[in-house]
Order: C-alpha cells, then structure tokens, then sequence
C-alpha cells in the first residue's frame, strides 16, 4: 500500500526475522486487517499497527524522497525529513530508526533526462547525504535511487561511446570516505550557530568527521553564488598541520568506455579522478589549540576540507619507506627495519637483499642503492612528489 504525496514520498513498517540464529532478512508485513484500510495509510500506517498489536514488532519505518526537480533544495529535503520524524514519533516509534529506500533530486519523467547533468544535482545530493548524518532524524539506511539510466550517477546512454559523469557522482566521491569514521561535533555561524549537518537555512551545510588523527569535513553551497568561510578546527594538540582542500567539477565529465558491458579502462579513471582541485596549505600553527583554513564553496557545489598534523622530513620518510617496502617487496628484505642516520642521510638498510633505501636531508631527494650491483647509489628524484603518490605527506 503506497501513499503518494506531493513528494513522492511512501511510509512502510517492516520486521526483521532472524534467520537460522544469524542472518538477517526483511519483510514487508501485509497484515489483512490493514488491506481493509487502504487509506489510513496516509494519515500514519503506525497508528493501525499499535491498534492491532504490531508496534512492538517494528524494526524500522522506511520513505521514499524525492526533491521537486529544479525546485529541490537543501531546505525543502529538510523540511521532508523531519516532518517524517516527528509522523514517525507521533505514531510511537520514536526510538526506532528510519529508511529511505529511495531517494533523489526528482522522476526521470518530472525532471527531463538533460536536468540530471545540472550543477545543482552534486549540492542537492551532497546535502541530503549530510542530512541523513543528523543524530536527530535517526536514519540508519538510505538507497540511491535511479529508475531510468539517466537519473544515475553516471550516464552511458546519451553518448555513443563515452560514460558522462554525472556532477551528483562527485557527492559520493566526497561522502565514501567518511564511512566508519567518528562524527564530530560541526557547527555553522552566521549570526547564530547551527548544526552542520541542519543549517539549511545558512549557505553552508557541513559534516565532519575524524579519522585517526585526521579531521574531514564536507561542505555543501547549495546556492546560486560561491560562498566564503572560516573553518575553524578546536582542541588541536598538535604543533603544526596540514590543510588539504579539494573541489571537484561539478559539471558533466566525459570518459570513453569500451567493451560490452561497457568499461573504463584503469588510466581513465585515474585521471578522472585526479581532476578535484587541490589547494594545500602547510605549517598551520594552532592558537590556543585553534587552526583557521579558509574555504570556497562554489555555488550548486561541494568541498572537502581534510587537516592533519604534519609531519617531519624523517617521519614522512618512514611513511615513504613502508610504502616501498609494500610496493616492492622483493627488494627490501628482511622486515621490519629501523631507520637510521649517517650524515646528510636518513635511511633503512636491508641486509638478505643488500639494498639501501633512503632520503637526503639537504636536498629532499629519494635515493636507492643496490650493494649487489655496481651501479652505485641511485637519484630516484625530488621527495615531494614520491611523498604524493604514498599518501606520506
């Protein structure tokens, strides 16, 4: 039973059952009692299940979203998810989770198959995957949903030949890493402050989360202009850091694909994915556990914002070490190795292959030396970009 509303939006109740003490599957309750009553749905579905009995057998309550096409907003998904909580609570189920089984901007026959490759597709997307991380509205599970080719993420219809990269694509690029991390506490000022992930009516929305000693946050200008922030990062401990900035383009990128099913090849997509700019900003010193990084968000689009500590010439030299002794295992044996120190260099010694693995302190170069061989001690280059390809900076 479907209650259609203006939003498309759709209210089911589901159960889990265990299965054989440790599977888990779903299913959709189609109670008799409730077929008679077809049209109660609309009013709140949960109101007949307490009636009946059911509410104590309810695992979660599940919608649909979808935006009003070039009308959707941050603000008008907003509105549509905690209206649906406060239905669900008002029904009893306050302490149990929502899903959204489907969602997206807009229908393919509402919106046009052309609206899917508009800029302002990334910053509705990248706006409701930060809604859906507010504690408050207690979603646990949400599926991108595309019913023809077109409402997808990546487009291999319109183009003989070519995948078109869809500009909502780049909001999963931005959200992916953020899953497993900690949430931590993001806050929106202007004026008054609000959550990041419910600051709908401010330009920015934000999410932020930590990882290890790294702090990420996504930032979403769901509006018509760019717009310019401080981000301000408290409680830092360390001595300096690092900020990493990363805009991706939030208009149509083309791919050529070959193949049935069609493939992009490896490099293509390595260059695809190299194309967010990057801005990076070094020896960020806190005041009073404070670092500032300033940040603009174009319109219709997001950013990511990624600080870290920084490290030291001889620690990204270890983290450049480990990451060759993982690529070209066969090289550098035994392991592990302690680094160690002789005038302008810093380096590892391994003694089954007779390699030496290294940098120079003066110079910043990468140096490798195969005692085996002749060839003497080997300039592989500028440490810089070893540190980038390692992810060692």
């Amino acid at each position: 039973a479907d209650c259609d509303t203006d939003m498309s939006e759709y209210l089911y109740v589901a159960q889990a059952i265990l299965i054989a003490g440790v599977a888990m599957t779903l299913v959709w309750h189609r109670h008799p009692i409730l077929k008679a009553q077809i049209a109660l749905w609309c009013l709140g579905v949960s109101a007949i299940a307490v009636r009946y009995g059911l509410a104590a057998q309810l695992d979660f309550y599940s919608a649909h979203l979808y935006g009003s096409c070039d009308r959707a907003s941050a603000s008008e998904s907003a509105t549509f998810l905690r209206s649906l909580r406060a239905l669900v609570n008002q029904q009893g189920g306050s302490t149990l989770p929502i899903h959204i089984t489907e969602w997206n901007i807009g229908l393919g026959n509402q919106c046009g198959n052309s609206f899917f490759s508009e800029s302002r597709t990334q910053s509705y997307a990248s706006a409701v995957l930060t809604q859906f991380q507010d504690p408050a509205q207690n979603i646990e599970a949400a599926h991108f949903y595309a019913g023809v080719p077109i409402m997808a993420l990546f487009d291999f219809s319109t183009a003989a030949g070519k995948a078109r990269i869809n500009p909502s694509a780049w909001a999963f690029w931005a959200h992916a890493p953020l899953r497993g991390a900690h949430q931590v506490d993001t806050q929106v000022c202007q004026g008054s402050c609000k959550s990041g992930p419910a600051a709908e009516t401010l330009p920015l929305l934000a999410l932020g989360v930590q990882q290890g000693d790294r702090v990420r946050v996504v930032l979403t200008n769901d509006g018509t202009s760019s717009q310019t922030a401080t981000v301000q990062f408290k409680g830092l401990t360390a001595n300096a850091y690092r900020a990493v900035t990363s805009t991706p383009p939030n208009i149509v990128q083309e791919v050529p694909v070959s193949g049935s099913p069609a493939q992009v090849d490896a490099g293509t997509l390595q260059t695809l994915l190299s194309r967010p700019v990057q801005e990076t900003r070094s020896d960020l010193r806190p005041v009073s556990g404070v670092v500032e990084v300033s940040a603009t968000v174009p319109a219709r689009g997001l950013q990511v914002l990624e600080l870290q500590p920084q490290r030291t010439l001889t620690e990204q030299a270890d983290c450049l070490f480990g990451w060759g002794e993982r690529q070209y295992a066969t090289l550098f044996q035994p392991l592990p190795q302690a680094s160690k120190a002789s005038g302008d260099y810093h380096y590892r010694h391994y003694p089954a292959t007779q390699t030496y693995l290294g940098i120079t302190l003066g110079t910043q170069r990468l140096v490798f030396w195969d005692a085996r061989g002749a060839g003497g001690v080997q300039d592989l280059g500028p440490l810089g970009p070893w540190l980038e390809a390692a992810g060692c900076l």
